[in-house]
């Protein structure tokens, strides 16, 4: 009788709290020849007894423990060893399934060609902290040939984002020598099942690949490169032998430079660190050798670590903490200084990020001034309306210019990002503006009216909000939830007078919608300016009922978003409550104190209902039928045409 049985091998290491979702999720598979295989490595949080007591009238899990902690490539190897299936799936802990007819579609295609080595498919990646999911698409689809496939690994096709998206056959991975591999990772699997048979890739998503941090490995020792590299000297040694390429040289030095340069690229490599790769690469790396090597040194000298000034309205207002926390971690190998009076309005990013330095001190033009340039590499001012004539922080002046034009005779970069221009009263202080950007090295204004105005300037560009690209998620939404982005109008004295007819009208309509059965959240971006005084003021009239609730910024993004994110409606009264509402899908209705709203929706041609500050009353209705959507095709443009507003910073930063 043929071998059918699936082996699922799951390492695992203090992940009581994940494990059960992957382990119930294989057991809700449409295919019940399968035995689970799970390797503890020493957890310390019972993870063991927990799963022997949860699951001990299953016949089919089995239950092992490293006598020490060792890595999970080692337990996957103890895996290996148990396995008594003809197919093996390397599964991590914290991943589960949500397409329950994988394997006996991968099976299917098992019976059907047996040159098949491996049956993959595509995932979806959630980012745990960040509450988001996306999907993850392989780039090849149906039966790829082993030798096509290894000579463009990881660079025409990719391989899945993780091992437990793919059934292997064990037969094809004894003829590959599997038993000597030392370095049990998702590269060395697949490259180990290519070398002794063919794959296929199902059109079809498989499951959910957790990512607990977005951000890359930074920390990544050199002695576990090096091992990476021996694995891929291996396989080049299989491939030769096997005669299965053409040209062996250049698929080695392919896969040296993949794994080097990414090393090299998103780590703090250590002198000795980096001796002791580039003594590894000129001793294995065959005839290019040499090629390798000097490319590497190149991109270290390019990718040194700058010190990098950076300015925003630092008040722990979402829309300018947005701004550094996307800088924060697209640059991780940089450092990033700021200087604020209250530290505290940072506490949570300085919390989270290594790589931001908080200073007291005053963030003025006139503490700008008295800044020796050549203290830092790069500075970045983060936009938004940060050139309203008169204004406070880091306010444009003369003293301001001068410190530009020093930045330029030093050679320090000085970039403006995501701006936008005005309101400002004197033709002295426009005057002032144009000198200062034309001695700038890039600044990327946020809509087209402040473009137009200084376009004629080099240094002077337009592309949409920066926002715009956060990774906000899109799919879960709370139903029936009326999300309102509050603002307080009596520290605007151009609306003052509407403050009360504005409180007036949202009790009025958050009394409708409660009638109507819908859950009502409050958010405040900044109680620096007053967002959180007003929501009390409203919540007042709502006493003891739970269908209302606040949600006050308080740093930490990822948890201010997570909730906002799941919003079905929104009302926008804030400038990145409209953007974040765009990139989240949500059905919204805008509410506009300032021209700069009125701008970049006419920019982008977003279509949605508008009511001005100056035009509200007590008895406007808000109906929810009139919310709308951006338009995903709409969004997705606006969202690539959004990646030009750093081109500057990234220059600065990384040439």
């Amino acid at each position: 009788m043929e071998n059918k049985l699936i082996s699922i091998i799951i390492p695992s290491y203090n992940r009581r709290d994940f494990i059960c979702r992957a382990i119930d999720s294989v057991l809700k598979q449409n295919y019940n020849d399968i035995e689970i295989i799970i390797v503890d490595d020493g957890s310390t949080d019972g993870t063991l007894e927990f799963l022997k007591e949860q699951y001990k009238n299953k016949k089919n899990i089995f239950l092992y423990k490293n006598e020490k902690n060792s890595g999970a490539g080692f337990s996957r190897k103890v895996g290996y060893s148990k396995a008594r299936g003809a197919y093996l799936i390397f599964m991590d802990d914290d991943d589960y399934y949500t397409n329950y007819e994988f394997f006996k579609h991968a099976i299917d295609i098992f019976s059907k060609m047996k040159n098949v080595g491996m049956v993959s498919s595509s995932s979806t990646i959630e980012y745990v902290k960040e509450n988001k999911f996306e999907d993850s698409i392989m780039n090849i689809k149906g039966l790829i040939e082993k030798s096509e496939y290894l000579s463009e690994f990881q660079q025409k096709y990719m391989k899945s984002s993780s091992t437990f998206t793919t059934i292997f056959r064990k037969q094809t991975l004894d003829e590959a020598n599997f038993d000597n591999v030392e370095m049990v990772n998702d590269s060395s699997i697949y490259l180990r099942a290519l070398i002794a048979g063919d794959a296929y890739i199902l059109d079809e998503i498989s499951g959910v690949y957790r990512v607990h941090s977005k951000n890359i490995t930074f920390n990544l020792s050199v002695d576990f490169i090096i091992e990476n590299l021996i694995e891929k000297r291996k396989v080049y040694d299989e491939i030769i032998k096997r005669k299965l390429l053409e040209d062996t040289d250049e698929w080695l030095k392919k896969q040296v430079l993949l794994t080097t340069e990414y090393y090299v690229q998103y780590n703090n490599t250590k002198d000795e660190d980096f001796t002791k790769l580039i003594s590894w690469c000129e001793n294995n790396s065959g005839a290019f050798s040499k090629e390798i090597v000097n490319k590497l040194k190149v991109l270290r000298e390019k990718n040194k670590k700058k010190k990098v000034f950076l300015m925003a309205y630092a008040r722990q207002n979402l829309g300018d903490d947005l701004f550094i926390k996307m800088l924060l971690d697209r640059y991780p190998m940089q450092e990033f200084y700021m200087k604020i009076k209250n530290p505290e309005f940072l506490s949570e990013l300085d919390k989270s990020y290594n790589n931001l330095h908080i200073i007291e001190g005053m963030d003025t033009d006139e503490e700008l001034f008295n800044t020796d340039v050549n203290k830092y590499d790069t500075y970045i001012y983060i936009g938004g309306s940060i050139f309203m004539e008169g204004g406070k922080v880091y306010n444009l002046s003369p003293k301001f210019y001068d410190f530009i034009k020093r930045c330029k005779q030093n050679n320090k970069s000085f970039c403006y990002v995501s701006c936008n221009y005005g309101p400002y009263q004197t033709q002295e202080y426009f005057n002032l503006s144009r000198k200062t950007f034309a001695e700038c090295t890039d600044i990327c204004f946020r809509d087209k009216y402040s473009y137009n105005l200084f376009k004629d300037i080099k240094t002077v560009r337009y592309a949409p909000d920066f926002a715009f690209t956060y990774p906000i998620n899109k799919k879960d939404k709370i139903k029936n939830s009326v999300g309102i982005s509050i603002i307080d109008l009596s520290i605007r004295k151009d609306l003052k007078n509407k403050e009360q007819d504005y409180l007036n009208m949202l009790i009025r309509n958050i009394k409708k919608y409660l009638d109507d059965g819908k859950s009502v959240y409050l958010y405040s971006f900044c109680q620096h300016e007053g967002d959180e005084k007003t929501i009390d003021r409203i919540l007042e009239k709502f006493k003891d009922n739970d269908k209302i609730k606040a949600v006050k910024y308080d740093g930490n993004i990822d948890k201010f978003l997570s909730i906002y994110s799941q919003m079905e409606y929104m009302i926008c009264s804030r400038f990145h409550a409209m953007i974040l509402s765009s990139i989240a899908n949500q059905k919204m209705y805008i509410m506009s104190y300032s021209k700069k709203i009125d701008n970049v929706l006419e920019d982008l041609k977003i279509q949605a209902p508008i009511i001005y500050f100056k035009d509200i009353n007590s008895e406007l209705e808000i109906n929810l039928n009139s919310f709308k959507s951006v338009e995903n095709s709409l969004i997705n443009s606006i969202i690539e045409k959004a990646a030009n507003q750093e081109n500057g910073v990234k220059k600065a930063i990384m040439e």
